[in-house]
């Protein structure tokens, strides 16, 4: 086994292990529980290794946050819901200062949009849907 490096993404004899990079030893994630900018980069581009390697499909949805990204409760809100909706193999985290994004492995456009829709047609209970605030564009690969 190699020694680990300050890469998030390490190569071992058996293949390649994702780690993503915490805040402390406590093993608490940096930002409302969700991976950094740099984390989620780095994902998408191992996912994208994965996904050409296989054949298999991969999809990006990007949630534009059109200038509520200042706001801590609407961003903890909408991390929130977003982090309730999508599988346990989805990955979501910051994609730059004013946007979410959501890497969702093994996932054509078709199965982004209706994550996107059901996400959109979700009731208020009592509460804005702050998901409705967001702008969201599909990016699939290989592209359709």
């Amino acid at each position: 086994m190699q020694k680990e490096t300050e890469n998030t993404i390490r190569k071992t004899e058996g293949g390649t292990v994702w780690r993503p990079i915490l805040s402390d030893g406590k093993r608490r994630r940096r930002t409302q529980g969700i991976y950094s900018q740099r984390e989620l980069r780095e994902l998408i581009v191992y996912e994208r290794a994965r996904a050409d390697r296989a054949g298999h499909e991969l999809t990006v949805v990007l949630c534009e946050l059109n200038g509520h990204a200042s706001s801590h409760r609407f961003v903890t809100e909408a991390v929130h819901v977003l982090s309730r909706s999508i599988r346990h193999t989805d990955h979501l985290g910051w994609y730059d200062r004013g946007a979410l994004g959501i890497i969702l492995p093994l996932t054509s456009h078709v199965g982004a949009r209706q994550l996107v829709e059901s996400l959109m047609q979700m009731p208020d209970n009592g509460h804005r849907n702050v998901v409705r605030e967001l702008d969201m564009s599909i990016h699939s690969c290989p592209d359709e």
